[in-house]
């Protein structure tokens, strides 16, 4: 063979092994990024959801237990999903030739396809199941798959790229000129390879020092789970740890479970200065926000322009703040409001457009502004000038913010001139947002003359104790800011110090009505203690007393004559006669104003309804889902004695797409299916175990037969109603309630504890008041009452429906009977006054065993403890004779019956 066809050969021979080695390698590295070929990671958090994964050894989707944050991309929400993703071993290139398919279920999944057409991968909604192969989860790995790629330029030299689409993403790329990852919105498709869901992967891509950014300079990332978590993060142009909503996976490092956990990271430790003693400092921003700080020269809080980031303490954004921090023990004159106030240039020199509110006009309008000094009637844009100044219409449009919850708010349309519903993603956003449709304003002001209603709030006097109201701007401000009355006593009132016992505290129903020295014009209503009947009154919008009310309904529910007094009571009497199941009692909004959608069974039609729930008092026929309501009060179909475990799937009429299990009798197995979300049956569990408690094979299903019924264990059975019964727990050697589920079950189940305890021996040495609380091990949710024997008081604590101890009472008043009535003297009056942890406001007496005298206090309805007493002379009865003895006693019951007399005289009775 000559030389040149050798050396010929030999260089094909070389061709065609580089070929073979670049088409192994393609093929190599195709299969080590698919995820079918990664092994099952249920990640490191601790939920419990149920999820597939591809097991390449059985060459079969297998289900398994994920955590909920991280793992790999061998996880697939449903069978048929895994399958059409890894089972099926087809060639790659059929599947980038089909068709999108949403499938037949009917959830809404933001999924990629293969365009075989157009050469592209673009968007599209898969349902949740079956479908075929041509879907991926995000545009990079279709890409990957279907032979999309960009190998012309290395992913950290390109611009970071939106994309066409209008999704909010907080993703990082890599910002080669400044040769950091920093972050930027991404709009959710196409864009390009420099996109990076952490900052970690960005990094580990891209930078060669991996230099890890500051988490404190982060903004706050809910990331892309849809749970509610409240969590905190260090805002950096606020310089302070702030509240947002997690979604429970991802998101960033500035993300903190507490407060103190926040600032201890992120808070600047030259915070435990005195921040009045730092110098002014606008930041390297170049914003243009009004702030105050304290001048320690002048002794003053005067004005600067802040530029929006970093920055120190000495920063405020009212002249009250600044005032309230830095300026002590000096009388300040009561502050104009600042749309009262002149339009004030200030002494610098800079020319700055700014707008002013004209009381003469009652306009708001431009000025010059020089940069520092002025006063508070000073706003950036006519639109917070006339949001904190002028009547009328909000001028900015709704807003969902950047982040990625959906809370369901409402906007004030200007077009339509209503109020109307709009998503909000829990963070940011604008002033034109509002809990309530009442909340926001109306463009109908025949009454109110001022502010739009929805700018009224109310704060807390530190002076003269008491909650008043006050016109908010809309933005900003600080936290002495509630949206009622009622949250404002509950946060400021209630938590006052005790007072030394007075008997001429006010009733604010004996209080005559106060206008106050504001000149708008609200209609209020007030109680007339002579007439004993509420009528209306002009209110002024300001200042004024506590007998001050919205509408009629809540003076009469403030201050009862004495027919609506027994009329509650029976009302209440009522109720507690129809015991232990709420789902016999009806939907009760309660006596307080707030507007939560909540479910109550409604035992006419037999089904779980929504209500309006006001926020406090109310009844045990509420529930916070209508699943919880479903199970607790079962509807037609369990009613009519069936067992759920024969009942088929029932997916219900909603559209949702949550994977749950039944019990299919016909393979006598726990099996998945998809429920809509909505009614459906009793044949729904949460989990596999669940399922197969509640519905066991055959072989569990032999029940104990002729033994004792004392020995055997408390059985709820497989049905779902809730009725008390009562058992004995072999353990305690007690008596003790369960909640029975209605059908199945054993013979230790009583309908009474006498029928119980003449069954079974009850042993009744045992002193319950000193055994510690003991929640049982089962997992149902009821309020008992147990005997603190540390603090001496009753509290409550939820039980989980069997076994526990005997330290545990249906009521506060039997608990008390048994263990607190028994306590001495010596120990109840040497106890110091608590308020408890609930939200009521009521007049309760101590005694102070320093001073030997019995004073007042705030009781808030709950725990506590048993120096408590209804009246003063219940607490000198209880303590006083001790103190005192028998003879200095009756001078005290003198003085008491004196007082009382002249008490009850200046109330007219």
């Amino acid at each position: 063979m000559k030389p040149h066809s050798q050396a010929s050969g030999v260089a094909w021979r070389m061709k065609i092994t580089v070929i073979l080695f670049l088409l192994f390698g393609a093929t190599f590295a195709s299969r080590r990024k698919s995820p079918c070929n990664l092994t099952v990671d249920g990640g490191p958090c601790k939920a419990q959801f149920t999820k597939y994964y591809y097991n390449k050894e059985s060459k079969k989707c297998e289900p398994f237990v994920y955590g909920g944050c991280q793992g790999n991309r061998n996880r697939f929400d449903t069978l048929e999903e895994c399958t059409a993703k890894c089972a099926e071993q087809k060639k790659q290139e059929d599947s980038c030739k089909l068709p999108a398919e949403t499938g037949p279920c009917k959830a809404s999944f933001t999924r990629y396809y293969y365009v075989w057409d157009q050469k592209k991968c673009a968007p599209f909604t898969y349902g949740g199941c079956k479908g075929n192969a041509n879907n991926y989860e995000s545009i990079a790995e279709c890409e990957e798959k279907c032979g999309v790629r960009n190998k012309d330029k290395n992913p950290c030299e390109l611009p970071a790229e939106t994309g066409p689409c209008m999704a909010s993403f907080i993703r990082f790329y890599y910002n080669k000129e400044t040769k950091k990852c920093e972050t930027f919105t991404y709009g959710g498709c196409q864009g390009n390879e420099n996109n990076f869901e952490t900052l970690e992967e960005c990094e580990a891509k891209c930078s060669d020092q991996k230099k890890q950014q500051n988490p404190c300079k982060m903004g706050p990332d809910p990331g892309p789970c849809r749970a509610v978590f409240l969590r905190y993060y260090y805002s950096w142009d606020w310089k302070k740890c702030l509240k947002f909503t997690y979604g429970g996976c991802e998101g960033n490092a500035n993300n903190f479970e507490s407060l103190a956990q926040c600032e201890a990271t992120c808070v600047d430790k030259k915070k435990k200065d005195n921040p009045c003693e730092l110098p002014a400092e606008p930041g390297p921003c170049k914003a243009s926000f009004l702030r105050y700080y304290y001048n320690k020269e002048s002794k003053k809080c005067e004005t600067f322009t802040y530029g929006g980031c970093e920055g120190n303490e000495n920063s405020f954004e009212t002249l009250k703040e600044c005032e309230a921090r830095c300026v002590k023990n000096k009388k300040r004159k009561r502050q104009e409001t600042p749309c009262e106030l002149p339009a004030d240039t200030g002494p610098c020199k800079m020319n700055m457009i700014r707008y002013y509110y004209d009381k003469g006009s009652k306009k708001c309008k431009t000025f010059t502004y020089g940069g520092c000094h002025g006063n508070e009637n000073n706003f950036e844009s006519m639109e917070k000038c006339e949001a904190t100044c002028e009547e009328g219409e909000e001028k900015e449009e709704e807003e969902q913010g950047p982040c990625r919850a959906a809370f369901t708010k409402y906007y004030y349309n200007k077009d339509t001139k209503q109020c109307e519903t709009f998503i909000y993603g829990g963070c940011r956003g604008n002033a034109n947002n509002f809990e309530t449709k009442a909340e926001s304003p109306v463009e109908e002001p025949p009454i109110d003359v001022g502010p739009p209603t929805s700018h009224r709030k109310w704060f807390f006097d530190t002076v003269k104790k008491v909650c008043r109201t006050f016109v908010y701007g809309g933005c900003k401000g600080n936290g002495n800011r509630f949206d009622t009355k009622e949250e404002c006593q509950q946060r400021c009132i209630a938590t006052l110090p005790a007072i030394a016992f007075t008997l001429q505290e006010e009733n604010p129903c004996k209080l005559p009505a106060d206008p106050g020295p504001c000149m708008a014009s609200f209609i209020k209503h007030y109680y007339d203690w002579d007439s004993k009947q509420c009528l209306e009154f002009t209110y002024g919008g300001c200042e004024g007393n506590a007998n001050n009310f919205e509408t009629i309904e809540e003076c009469q529910k403030s201050c009862p004559g004495e027919e609506q007094e027994e009329k509650e009571e029976e009302e209440e009497e009522k109720e507690e006669e129809q015991g232990g199941n709420p789902c016999e009692l009806p939907a009760k909004k309660g006596p307080c104003r707030a507007a939560f959608t909540k479910y109550y069974y409604n035992k006419d039609t037999k089904q779980c309804e929504t209500f309006i729930y006001g926020g406090c008092k109310g009844n045990a026929n509420n529930f916070e889902t209508i699943e919880e309501c479903q199970k607790s009060c079962p509807e037609k179909e369990e009613e009519q004695g069936g067992n759920p475990c024969e009942l088929p799937a029932k997916k219900g009429p909603c559209r949702a797409a949550f994977t749950k299990y039944y019990y299919n009798k016909d393979t006598k197995q726990c099996e998945t299916f998809i429920y809509g979300g909505c009614k459906g049956n009793a044949n729904n569990f949460e989990t596999i175990e669940e399922c197969q408690e509640s519905c066991p094979g055959e072989e569990e299903e032999e029940e104990e037969q002729g033994g004792n019924p004392c020995e055997l264990p408390a059985k709820k059975g497989p049905c779902r109603a809730a009725f008390t019964k009562y058992y004995y727990n072999k353990d305690t050697k007690q008596c003790e309630t369960f909640i029975y589920g209605g059908c199945k079950g054993n013979a230790n189940n009583f309908e009474t504890k006498a029928e119980c305890e003449s069954r079974c021996s009850v042993e009744k040495d045992g002193d319950v008041c000193s055994m510690p609380k003991d929640s049982g091990p089962c997992k149902a949710s009821h309020r008992k009452w147990f005997f603190d024997a540390v603090k001496k008081v009753c509290r409550t604590f939820v039980y989980g429906g069997c076994k526990g101890n005997g330290n545990r009472f249906d009521t506060k008043e039997e608990c008390q009977e048994r263990c607190v009535a028994t306590l001495p003297a010596s120990v109840i009056c040497r106890l110091p006054y608590a308020m408890g942890s609930c939200s009521s406001n009521l007049r309760r007496f101590f005694f102070d065993f320093e001073t030997k005298q019995c004073r007042s206090f705030t009781y808030t309805g709950c725990e506590g403890n048993a120096n408590n007493f209804i009246s003063a002379y219940a607490c000198y009865e209880k303590c006083g004779k001790r103190i005192y003895g028998n003879v200095e006693w009756c001078a005290v019951l003198i003085r008491w019956e004196r007082q009382k007399a002249s008490y009850f005289q200046s109330l007219k009775f």
